[in-house]
């Protein structure tokens, strides 16, 4: 319970922090290094605790498979936040649209669907009428905002196909992953799981709000607007949910050794 509390200190500690750095905005105009380097340091945060969990399963355990390719689609994220970075930093670009940084952010979605499926697949249970209807109901409200969300995006004629994708796609896609990861914490049965699956949907939900503010103001995106401090808490929360995921795992094997010593 003691690292428990700890880990949540800390967590509260790094929120802060991230919105500390955008409220005061160190370096002035210069504060585009901070926003990529924290960017980069937070997403990486995120890859190394979900990275760690993953050692306590192993490719192929039924657990561990599902999370391999999560952990794959966090880490193609990581490459994207740095593939940003050495554009702005670098190449002086500052907003890169359609480069290799959207590769590797397109990549992770999906890989975080076929990460969901095993998941789905391995804890599917049998669900009453009320909890089906939830699913069918908020599934059905996530589908309708997000589409008329993008809508205004890709409807306009003064934007590329390219700009369309680098903006609305991400709108589209973190719909399709939403949706996915509703129904399937739905059908979670494990309290460990279902705390991770729970906090990897809070910070779905915080990434695709910073998604849909950029699809709508990417013409004057800078990299030290207050979305940035939004995408950086989704990373945390994901790292928070590993780590709580990881900790609660390990309890469980401590107590179902325990039982087993008594028998034997």
């Amino acid at each position: 319970m003691k690292k428990i509390s700890l880990a949540t200190i800390l967590f509260a500690i790094a929120v802060l922090v991230n919105l500390l750095l955008y409220i005061f905005q160190p370096l002035g105009n210069y504060f585009y290094l901070v926003s990529d380097a924290a960017a980069i340091v937070f997403s990486f945060i995120a890859f190394s605790f979900g990275a760690a969990s993953l050692k306590l399963h192993g490719f192929r355990n039924i657990k561990g498979r599902p999370m391999f390719f999560l952990i794959a689609g966090i880490f193609c994220w990581f490459l994207g936040e740095v593939a940003w970075g050495f554009y702005e930093i670098f190449l002086k670009v500052e907003v890169p649209l359609f480069s290799i940084a959207d590769f590797f952010w397109l990549i992770g979605y999906p890989l975080f669907i076929v990460g969901i499926y095993f998941v789905w697949s391995s804890t599917r249970r049998k669900i009453g009428v009320k909890k089906l209807a939830s699913t069918i109901m908020l599934s059905a409200i996530i589908l309708i905002v997000f589409y008329y969300l993008s809508v205004p995006t890709i409807s306009t004629p003064d934007l590329s196909l390219t700009e369309k994708v680098s903006t609305a796609g991400y709108i589209i896609c973190d719909s399709v992953l939403l949706v996915a990861m509703i129904i399937t914490l739905f059908h979670i049965s494990g309290k460990e799981l279902f705390k991770l699956w729970a906090a990897l949907l809070i910070a779905l939900v915080f990434m695709s709000l910073a998604d849909v503010l950029f699809a709508h103001i990417f013409s004057n995106y800078v990299s030290n607007r207050t979305i940035d401090a939004v995408w950086n808490l989704g990373y945390l929360l994901i790292a928070f949910g590993f780590f709580m995921y990881a900790k609660n795992y390990r309890v469980a094997l401590e107590r179902a050794f325990k039982i087993q010593d008594k028998f034997d």
